[in-house]
């Protein structure tokens, strides 16, 4: 299992504090191209990015599980499926609501699939 999410929690890397603290803060932003959904770089294919961990892992399926009217998720959803496909894996698109306290009706759906 890999999660995108868990991610998220380091995107910036590793962050030179012996200067000023916002200088540090965009300078390890803007010199880190992480692949996330979360953020945009030029630098950053992020099919290529995905279609490599899915191989190195050796997933036999893909779950895209997004934020309903989320377009960059939705946006990275597409180059995301390409990935998939060139994979050769399955791969599903789930969406949930933001704020969701409950997760059964997307578990439903990934079960009956």
């Amino acid at each position: 299992l890999y999660t995108d999410y868990i991610k998220n929690a380091v995107w910036i890397g590793q962050i030179d504090a012996s200067g000023d603290p916002l200088d540090a803060l965009v300078r390890a932003y803007v010199t880190n191209p992480i692949p996330l959904t979360t953020r945009y770089h030029p630098a950053v294919n992020k099919q290529r990015f995905l279609g490599k961990w899915v191989k190195e892992m050796g997933a036999n399926a893909v779950l895209f599980f997004t934020p309903k009217f989320c377009e960059p998720s939705i946006y990275d959803h597409l180059i995301y499926k390409a990935a998939a496909e060139e994979a050769g894996v399955p791969y599903v698109r789930v969406d949930y609501e933001e704020g969701m306290t409950s997760f059964e009706q997307p578990r439903t759906t990934i079960e009956s699939i």
